[in-house]
C-alpha cells in the first residue's frame, strides 16, 4: 500500500513538472482579491520620468479594458506613485482624476497654503533671498528645494485605507507592489515590500536637489531612478515569469536645452545611468515605449496627451501580450476592491520622530482625538494643521488595523539663518541677516535676531514669538521684542522771499532719527482668519547727528522723550498669497493710548479686498483712516508718499509711511489721514504684471482738523495721483518699475505736481 501511494505521489510530481516546463509563463496562483478571475502571473514594471510618468495611467487603462491585470507591480519614482494607487484599489479613471487635483508646479516648494496659516504667521517674512539650516553641531543641512510635504498631503488620505487593511504588508494589497529607491550613502538599490506606503513613494520620488532625502534605518533614500529607473530586475528577483515594462524615461538633453544648472546636473545624472537603462530594457519580455519625444519631464499641463500616448502605445502591444500569455481577453473581467468595512475609529494615538517638540503641542495641533472616526477630510485637516506649525519638514499619518493612529514626523533643523538684499530709489541698497532658533523649549517659540543694515536705515531686533500657545478653541500668541532703529533722511526745505527782490532758495537738510524700545503683545487667534492682541510698547527717540549709528546705543539709554504706549489690535487676513494676492481681504484696526500726562489717543484702520476676474484681472479697492486727538511728534505721525510699504518689522520702523502714487516717500505728513486707493493688476505672463494705480488722500495736522468740515476739506484739498507700474517676479524677489503723477497740487505746503519715478528690486523688508 505504501509503495502504491509513493508511486502516485511520484506520478503527480512528474506531471506538475512537465506542465511547468511546457508552459513556463503560466501560473495557477489565484489573484490576490477574492472572487477575481484566475489569470497568468506577470509583473508590470513602471519607470520614472517626471510628468511623462503620467502616461502610465494610459497603460493601465488599456490593460484593464483588455481584461489584463498584473499580479505584481514594480515602480520607480512616478511609476511607484501611479502603480501603488492602482495596487491599492484605485481604477485608472480614478487615478486620472486624482492627479489632476495636484498643483504639480508647486509640489517642488515648501510654501504652505497661506490660508492654512494663523494670522500671526502670515506676517512672518517670506522675503529672504537664502535660508540655511544647521544641525545641533552647527553643520549646514543638505540643501534641497522641497521637503516633499505635498506628497504626504496628497497621498496619505488616499492610501490610509489600504495601509490599514494591509497592515504594512505590500503583498496584502489588491495587487502586490514593490517600490524602488536608492540609498544615497552606498548607491545601492533599496526595494520596499513592507512598511509605510507613502514614505516609500516619497523616498522613491526624492529627486536630488529638488526633494530632501528620506532618512530611514541609517540610510538616506533618494530617487529610485538613480539605481534602477526601469526596475525589471526587481520583478525577476520576485520570481515574475513574464514582465511587461513601460519606458517613459527622458533622453539626454540636446546642446540647446542645457541652458541652466539644474538641467546640467540632470544631464550628468542621466549619462551615469544610460548604460544601466540599456541593460534593464533588455530584460523585459515586452517593452512599451510611448511616443513622448515632444514632452518634457515638467510638462504637467498636457495630462490628456500624456495619458493618450501611454494608452495608444499599450493598445499596439495588447495582442502580443495575450499571445505571450497564451490567453484571450476576458470580457467578463470586473474590478474588485477591498470589501467594505466600517470606517476606522481611533483607539490610540502614538507619536514618533519628535526629538525636541513636545507631545502636547503635536497632539493639540493634530486635531484628531481618541474616539474620532477617520475620514480623508479629517486626515487632510490634521496634516495641514501640523505642517502649518512650520516646525516639521514633513508629517505622515499611519493607521493600522487595530485603530492605532501613528503620527510620524521629521523635525526641521531648528537653527537657521536667513539672508536678504534689496534696493529702491529712496532707501538705496539694504540687506539683512537673521539668525534664529525656531523651537525654544520644544514649545514652538521662535527666537530670532534681526540685523538690517542699509545706506539710509538700520534696524536691530531681538524677538521672542510664539504663534502656537494652543488651547481647545483658540491659538494664543505671545510676542516680546527689543528693538533699535535708525533712519537718515534728506529733506528739501524751501525758503521763500517776500520782499520781491531776493529769490527763493532751496536747501537740502540731512537728519537722522532714532528710536529704541520694547514691544510686548499677547493675543488670541480665532480660526485662521483673525488675530486680536493687546500690549504695551515703550519707546525712546531723538534726532541725532547723521554720523552716528544705532548700534552705538542699542538699548536707547541715551535717547529722550520716552513714550509708554498701550495698544489694541485686530487683524483680519484671508488673502490667498502675498505679494500678488488674487482673492481675500486684509483689514486691520489699531487703537493706542500714550501713558503720558497729556495722553494722546490714536486710531489706525484699513479695509481692503482683492477681486479677480477671468483669472488674470485683479482689482484692489482700499480705504485707510488714521486719527489722533492731539498733535503728534514727527516719529508718531503718518505720511503719504512712495510706492512700496513694509510688511515685516514695520512696527519698529522710524516712520509710518503709507504709499501714495505721484508723491515721494514721506512727502505729506500729518496727525490725521484719509485715503481712498484703487489698483488694477493684470497678469500679462506667468511672472509679469502690469498695474494701474489711483490714490485720493489728504492729511491734517490735529489743530487744523474739524469734524464738521472734514468731508468738505477732503473733497476740496485731497491730492489725486495716478500711476502705472510693471512688475517682474523673480526668484530673488520682484523687480518693480513705476511712474506716478499728481493731478493737482498744494503749493501752500510745498506739495507740487511733478513726475515721480519708482524702482525697487528684491523683496520688501
Amino acid at each position: 500500500m505504501t509503495n502504491f501511494l509513493s508511486c502516485i505521489n511520484t506520478t503527480i510530481s512528474v506531471l506538475i513538472s512537465v506542465c511547468f516546463l511546457l508552459k513556463p509563463a503560466f501560473s495557477t496562483e489565484a489573484l490576490i482579491t477574492t472572487g477575481d478571475t484566475v489569470g497568468p502571473r506577470f509583473a508590470l514594471v513602471l519607470s520614472g520620468g517626471g510628468a511623462k510618468g503620467l502616461a502610465q495611467i494610459g497603460v493601465l487603462k488599456a490593460l484593464e479594458e483588455s481584461g489584463l491585470r498584473p499580479d505584481l507591480i514594480v515602480g520607480t519614482s512616478m511609476g511607484a506613485l501611479i502603480g501603488t494607487l492602482y495596487a491599492a484599489g484605485y481604477s485608472p479613471q480614478a487615478i486620472d482624476s486624482l492627479v489632476r487635483t495636484v498643483q504639480w508646479d508647486g509640489i517642488y516648494n515648501n510654501i504652505i497654503n497661506r490660508r492654512k496659516l494663523f494670522v500671526s504667521q502670515k506676517s512672518e517674512p517670506r522675503n529672504y533671498l537664502l535660508e540655511l539650516r544647521f544641525n545641533h553641531n552647527f553643520q549646514p543641512s543638505l540643501f534641497s528645494q522641497s521637503y516633499g510635504q505635498q506628497f504626504y498631503d496628497f497621498l496619505t488620505p488616499m492610501l490610509v485605507d489600504a495601509q490599514s487593511r494591509s497592515n504594512g504588508n505590500f503583498d496584502s494589497l489588491r495587487i502586490p507592489v514593490r517600490i524602488v529607491a536608492t540609498d544615497l550613502l552606498t548607491g545601492e538599490k533599496v526595494v520596499f515590500s513592507e512598511g509605510n506606503l507613502v514614505t516609500a513613494i516619497r523616498a522613491s520620488c526624492s529627486i536630488p536637489f529638488i526633494f530632501s532625502p528620506v532618512e530611514m534605518d541609517n540610510m538616506l533614500l533618494v530617487d529610485g531612478g538613480l539605481s534602477s529607473n526601469i526596475p525589471i530586475q526587481t520583478a525577476l528577483d520576485e520570481n515574475a515569469r513574464f514582465t511587461v515594462a513601460v519606458d517613459v524615461t527622458a533622453p539626454l538633453w540636446t546642446k540647446t536645452d542645457l541652458d541652466n544648472p539644474i538641467r546640467m546636473v540632470n544631464q550628468i545624472i542621466a549619462i551615469g545611468i544610460t548604460h544601466q537603462k540599456v541593460q534593464e530594457k533588455s530584460l523585459a519580455d515586452i517593452l512599451i515605449t510611448p511616443d513622448l519625444k515632444w514632452f518634457k519631464n515638467t510638462d504637467f499641463e498636457n495630462i490628456d496627451s500624456l495619458i493618450s500616448a501611454g494608452y495608444q502605445a499599450t493598445i499596439d502591444h495588447i495582442a502580443q501580450i495575450k499571445d505571450r500569455l497564451e490567453i484571450t481577453a476576458d470580457t467578463s473581467y470586473q474590478r474588485k476592491d477591498f470589501q467594505s468595512v466600517n470606517p476606522a475609529i481611533v483607539k490610540k494615538i502614538t507619536i514618533s520622530g519628535n526629538k525636541t517638540t513636545s507631545n502636547r503641542l503635536i497632539r493639540t495641533a493634530a486635531v484628531i482625538k481618541i474616539g474620532d472616526t477617520l475620514s480623508s477630510d479629517l486626515l487632510q485637516k490634521s496634516l495641514s494643521s501640523l505642517y502649518s506649525t512650520e516646525l516639521f519638514e514633513y508629517i505622515n499619518l499611519e493607521v493600522d488595523n487595530t485603530g492605532n493612529l501613528k503620527i510620524i514626523i521629521t523635525e526641521k533643523q531648528h537653527w537657521r539663518m536667513r539672508l536678504g538684499l534689496r534696493f529702491d530709489e529712496f532707501h538705496l541698497g539694504e540687506g539683512f541677516i537673521e539668525p534664529a532658533y525656531e523651537n525654544l523649549f520644544g514649545l514652538g517659540i521662535n527666537t530670532n535676531l534681526h540685523i538690517h543694515l542699509g545706506m539710509r536705515r538700520e534696524k536691530y531686533a531681538l524677538e521672542f514669538k510664539d504663534n502656537q500657545l494652543f488651547t481647545s478653541n483658540f491659538s494664543n500668541t505671545l510676542n516680546l521684542q527689543f528693538f533699535s532703529s535708525r533712519e537718515r533722511i534728506v529733506q528739501r526745505e524751501i525758503y521763500r522771499s517776500f520782499d520781491g527782490t531776493t529769490p527763493d532758495t532751496i536747501r537740502l537738510q540731512e537728519r537722522t532719527l532714532r528710536k529704541s524700545g520694547i514691544n510686548g503683545l499677547i493675543g488670541t487667534q480665532i480660526g485662521r482668519w483673525s488675530h486680536l492682541c493687546a500690549g504695551v510698547r515703550l519707546e525712546r527717540f531723538r534726532i541725532q547727528q547723521s554720523d552716528q549709528s544705532a548700534i552705538k546705543d542699542l538699548l536707547g539709554l541715551g535717547l529722550k522723550q520716552t513714550h509708554p504706549f498701550f495698544v489694541l489690535k485686530l487683524i483680519i487676513d484671508t488673502m490667498d498669497k502675498f505679494p500678488f494676492p488674487t482673492t481675500g481681504a486684509k483689514h486691520y484696526l489699531t487703537a493706542g493710548v500714550t501713558g503720558k500726562k497729556e495722553s494722546s489717543i490714536t486710531v489706525h484702520s484699513s479695509l481692503g479686498r482683492y477681486f479677480t476676474f477671468a483669472s488674470r484681472h485683479t482689482f484692489f479697492p482700499q480705504l485707510r483712516f488714521c486719527w489722533a486727538n492731539r498733535a503728534l511728534s514727527e516719529i508718531e505721525q503718518v505720511s503719504l508718499g512712495g510706492a512700496v510699504t513694509e510688511e515685516r518689522f514695520s512696527d519698529i520702523s522710524v516712520f509710518n509711511n503709507i504709499p501714495f502714487t505721484g508723491l515721494p516717500p514721506l512727502a505729506f505728513p500729518g496727525d490725521i489721514l484719509g485715503l481712498c486707493h484703487l489698483d488694477y493688476r493684470i497678469q500679462i505672463q506667468r511672472n509679469f504684471y502690469a498695474q494701474l494705480i489711483a490714490d485720493w488722500g489728504y492729511t491734517w495736522q490735529a489743530q487744523n482738523f474739524h469734524y464738521k468740515t472734514a468731508v468738505e476739506d477732503f473733497a476740496r484739498n485731497a491730492l489725486m495721483g495716478l500711476g502705472v507700474a510693471f512688475i517682474y517676479e523673480t526668484r530673488i524677489g520682484p523687480f518693480r518699475f513705476g511712474y506716478g503723477q499728481l493731478l493737482n497740487d498744494l503749493k501752500q505746503i510745498d506739495v507740487e505736481s511733478k513726475p515721480q519715478f519708482y524702482f525697487s528690486a528684491g523683496h520688501d523688508f
